[in-house]
């Protein structure tokens, strides 16, 4: 016999997170962009500053029914308690709903907003029950693959609404794609990611409970569930209480002997003639076949050394379970832990299910939380631990109700850890099991899709194991096969969008690359957006070279220093490693295109060209003048980067970079060095100046390669040779290396080309200029 898999672990984290420096989305062409109200008055101020930049907004009680760009902010309630955290999710999905038909079809960007602490990772029990929502925004990612979608979780604290507004304003404009972002009152930025760890070695002693110890289970008297009670009364025998809808009642002796589904149909068809539609028939044989595994689990638990005993309450009735587990301390004294595992499934596309199916999944997982922790608040729990599903994390599409209900599941128990310290505290998503709700229609499904099964046994011991973990490890778990592309945690579409709204707030820098008194965006720092945007998209990948760039039309920003310009990016997947990225302006023209490589970093490279080769003669030009009265180079500020010529001849040059400053609040970490590239360039337009008496621009590179990523802290010698040398164009290979001989980014095929118009001002363009 084989043996059983072990299943794989993940730890749901939230870790520091960058922003991006682009938009959320197309949010330019958002016309109009809808934000749902919230109680605490944000949207209106939030709508303001993002008119300022010229966008569309409309600020709304209701969704419309066309809404196709839509902020959900009543996550944002001034005051939150259960049963209105509760309340608000249910019409959220109301909400969404009356949208569905055209988000499903032309929708571009959806958001939600909610406050549960911050980092996803509630603090308190009463936020803890708006936490679900975000789940919405993952079975859209899903469902709706067309559309940019984000989760944002921001802590209000004791912001008033005009800084939370700010807050959103800045995570939209420049957060990125990233679809799960935290916001904390400290003005800190994190994303949620599962990171796969491996438990430290378990003992049986580390078991919470102990042998006689009461467990109270919710939905464990059928299905993988009591697959799961059956490990642990091997381990440890339990005095266990299990809770479930269906009365148990005595079976018809008739009935009794017939062994399995199809004879009991039979049976009931005969009997009843044809009053009974085949529904009620069904309905009749799953009650009988209930009635009959119920019986078995509490046997088998019996067998195991363990007591049992079934108890007919519906878990989402707060008084029905309080009764119940008195009964229970009752007759077997006090309760040590409880395992909330009940729960239904009915999926439907968003677009199709209706809210009654949304409170059918939501209400028994949800409430029966509640009920259960209300039960137990004088319970001196050793274990609380709930059964929840990788669907929630992942966003399986058509399972939004059971996703929203199961991340509502994940962060209470986040939050009931610091509220019961010394209790061992779990939520266990679990990926999808070899039986129970997975016919054999839906295995095939997950075959093709390469999601493996969990075998009953595995799961079992997966569960104890769990158990048998330090009480301070990971409350929020997942325990699954190989997920396969139906479970991928990363969703991977062929199209990405974004956009880029350029302003001297956002980055000042620009005002130091200004041409005939209008700033210009450095086609390098388009080089560094397209970068990032492809690096964003691609989950730990590296970008490691920029290929095929194309200047149709340079972004002259007119309003930079006013209301701003948006530019608009798409990206599209040509190869696995391969993005193609594309600028476009309000208009819809074209300004610029990319292909990005990603992949795993370059190894250093040491530079090995023949220095003899850039040049023979000394450059004989006043250093200090090539930037004076921008007659040579325009750039000023932080784009004066030259500071020492080397050699020139008609095949090349070298010269010499100081690093820059390059400030800006949305920037930290940098994919390329953008001032370096650009003083590369800068040393190609005096060669073509000195060459051929005319000015000239950046307007392609056949491939730029990323040897290190990020500003470099030293000078860096630049090497350029030239590869063709026509009148209006120029072509050029440069090298890039530092004081240690590393190469830092090489460049094949700099195309400049001629600027008709010179960034000279027309009364100064018949001066000679002087150099020399």
């Amino acid at each position: 016999m084989s043996p059983v898999p072990a299943l794989r672990r993940f730890e749901v984290r939230v870790v520091a997170s960058k922003p991006v420096g682009l938009a959320a989305g197309p949010l330019a062409k958002a016309n109009p962009f809808y934000l749902l109200k919230d109680s605490r008055g944000v949207a209106p101020l939030l709508a303001a500053k993002l008119e300022a930049t010229g966008i569309k907004v409309q600020v709304v009680d209701t969704v419309p029914p066309d809404a196709k760009h839509l902020v959900l902010m009543s996550g944002l309630q001034s005051e939150i308690y259960p049963e209105k955290a509760q309340q608000t999710i249910s019409d959220t999905f109301n909400q969404l709903h009356s949208c569905a038909a055209a988000m499903s079809k032309a929708g571009q960007l959806l958001i939600t907003v909610q406050d549960s602490g911050g980092q996803f990772a509630p603090s308190e029990i009463n936020q803890s029950w708006m936490a679900g929502i975000s789940a919405f925004a993952r079975t859209v990612d899903r469902e709706w693959p067309q559309l940019e979608v984000k989760a944002i979780d921001l802590q209000c604290g004791e912001r008033d609404a005009d800084a939370l507004a700010e807050a959103l304003f800045q995570e939209l404009i420049a957060g990125g794609p990233e679809l799960e972002v935290g916001l904390d009152a400290d003005g800190k930025r994190f994303t949620v990611q599962a990171e796969r760890v491996e438990p430290a070695e378990a003992t049986d002693e580390q078991l919470p409970l102990e042998e006689g110890d009461v467990l109270v289970v919710s939905g464990g008297a059928r299905g993988i569930t009591a697959g799961c009670l059956f490990a642990l009364a091997e381990k440890c025998p339990l005095r266990f209480v299990l809770l479930g809808r269906s009365p148990l009642t005595e079976e018809n002796p008739e009935t009794a002997s017939l062994a399995d589904e199809a004879e009991l149909k039979k049976y009931i068809i005969k009997q009843s003639g044809k009053s009974k539609t085949p529904a009620e028939i069904n309905a009749i044989v799953a009650r009988i076949l209930a009635m009959r595994e119920i019986r078995e689990t509490v046997a088998k638990l019996t067998s195991l050394s363990s007591q049992a005993r079934y108890m007919a309450v519906d878990v989402s009735d707060t008084i029905a379970v309080s009764e119940a587990l008195a009964i229970v301390r009752r007759d077997w004294g006090s309760i040590q832990g409880i395992l909330h595992a009940a729960g239904v499934i009915k999926d439907r596309a968003i677009i199709d299910m209706t809210p009654d199916q949304f409170e059918l999944v939501f209400r028994p997982k949800v409430k029966g939380l509640q009920a259960l922790l209300t039960a137990s608040q004088e319970d001196n729990l050793k274990l609380f631990c709930c059964f929840s599903s990788l669907a929630a994390r992942v966003g399986n599409p058509g399972q939004v109700n059971y996703n929203v209900a199961n991340e509502t599941l994940n962060k209470v128990c986040i939050a009931l850890k610091t509220e019961r310290p010394d209790c061992l505290v779990k939520s266990i998503a679990w990926g999808a099991w070899d039986g129970g709700m997975v016919t054999p229609t839906l295995k095939r499904h997950f075959a093709e899709l390469g999601v493996e099964l969990i075998d009953p046994q595995a799961g079992g011991q997966a569960f104890v194991s769990e158990l048998c973990t330090d009480p301070d490890s990971a409350v929020e778990v997942i325990l699954t096969g190989n997920p396969g592309s139906g479970f991928s945690f990363h969703q991977t579409r062929k199209t990405r969008q974004a956009s880029v709204w350029f302003h001297e707030t956002s980055f000042p820098f620009v005002n130091d690359h200004v041409i005939l008194d209008v700033p210009v965006v450095p086609m390098f720092f388009n080089i560094e957006l397209a970068a990032r945007f492809a690096q964003s998209i691609n989950i730990n990948r590296s970008v490691r070279s920029v290929r095929d760039v194309k200047v149709y039309k340079g972004i002259q920003l007119p309003h930079f220093n006013k209301q701003g310009t948006w530019i608009n990016i798409t990206a599209n997947s040509t190869a696995e490693n391969l993005e193609q990225i594309e600028f476009h302006d309000e208009e819809n023209r074209l300004n610029y295109r990319f292909m990005v490589e990603t992949g795993s970093l370059m190894e250093p490279d040491k530079f090995t060209e023949d220095l003899e080769t850039f040049g023979r003669e000394d450059w004989d030009w006043n250093l200090d003048r090539i930037y004076a009265d921008r007659l040579a180079l325009f750039h000023t500020g932080v784009f004066k980067m030259i500071k020492e010529l080397g050699r020139i001849d008609e095949s090349g040059f070298s010269h010499r970079l100081v690093p820059g400053n390059m400030k800006s609040a949305l920037y930290n970490q940098w994919c390329t060095d953008v001032l370096m590239a650009d003083g590369a360039a800068q040393g190609a337009v005096l060669w073509a100046w000195w060459r051929h008496q005319h000015h000239a621009l950046p307007t392609g590179i056949k491939k730029m390669c990323i040897h290190q990523p990020g500003l470099q802290t030293h000078p860096v010698f630049c090497y350029t040779r030239v590869t063709k040398d026509l009148p209006n164009q120029c072509w050029f290979d440069v090298w890039l290396v530092d004081k240690d001989g590393q190469l830092v980014a090489s460049m094949e095929g700099l195309e400049m080309t001629n600027v008709p118009t010179s960034w000279v001002p027309e009364s100064r363009r018949k001066q000679t200029i002087q150099l020399y």
